[in-house]
Order: structure tokens, then sequence, then C-alpha cells
């Protein structure tokens, strides 16, 4: 799934809290409306608290090994900088 589809929701994806848009995702899987999510038997999701300055981060993992993680990462940022027109 790649983040265009995400952002189209709305004027833009910094309007949404992380809860708005977990909430979109669910919406999306349990009624099929992205096909990719529906079927995922794996998920990676990363939150960010940047309030102070600095980053703190966690992450929640369904599935996946540390290694195919970090594929992940590396494959969306590609994409991600494919959208930004580099």
């Amino acid at each position: 799934m790649s983040v265009i589809p995400i952002i189209g929701k709305t004027q833009s994806a910094d309007s949404w809290t992380p809860k708005q848009m977990l909430e979109d995702a669910i919406s999306d899987i349990e009624n099929k409306t992205d096909q990719v999510a529906a079927k995922a038997k794996k998920a990676f999701v990363v939150f960010l608290d940047d309030s102070d300055g600095q980053y703190a981060t966690n992450f929640y993992n369904a599935g996946m090994s540390h290694s195919q993680i970090v594929a992940l990462i590396e494959a969306m940022k590609i994409q991600l900088l494919r959208g930004m027109g580099f």
C-alpha cells in the first residue's frame, strides 16, 4: 500500500490524528476498500512523538521479523521518494 491513497482522502495527512488514521485503516480492512490491507497477514505501524523537539518512537508489529521490517521500510522509502518526484 502506498501513502498516496491515504493522503488523497483528505487535504493533507498532517490534519489527521494517529487515531483517525488507524480507524480509517481498520474501516478499509473491514470494508475491503483497500485490497492489500484486507488481504494482509502482516503489518507494521510506527508512532512518532516530536512534541518536545526530539523524536520519541514506538512501533507495533504483526507477523514480521526484524529483517522483514527493515526491508519493508526500505521499499516504502523508495516508493515515497518516487511519489515526491525523486
